[in-house]
């Protein structure tokens, strides 16, 4: 699926994988979709809900889906999501 794919579909609570950047390997749960080009990602630990990470669109790889609302979750609740993901 291209960037431009991805813009058009619903961005909440997807899980992706950052491709580049410091963070590389990194999972996150996108909380926002910025423009069309950039999203805000959270982690639960080192980016939180209150501090999320912007990041363009061409620099993460999509991973799954969440059934949880990143708008109403904390920090352990997107701890936990990504956990459970990353387990299955």
């Amino acid at each position: 699926m291209t960037a431009r794919k991805k813009a058009q579909v619903k961005m909440e609570s997807i899980i992706v994988v950052s491709r580049k950047g410091h963070d590389a390997g990194r999972r996150y749960l996108v909380a926002a979709e910025i423009g069309g080009d950039f999203i805000l990602l959270v982690d639960g630990r080192y980016r939180t809900v209150e501090k999320p990470k912007l990041k363009r669109l061409k620099h993460v790889k999509y991973a799954g889906t969440c059934a949880l609302d990143v708008k109403s979750a904390t920090d352990a609740d997107i701890r936990k999501a990504l956990a459970a993901a990353q387990n299955k």
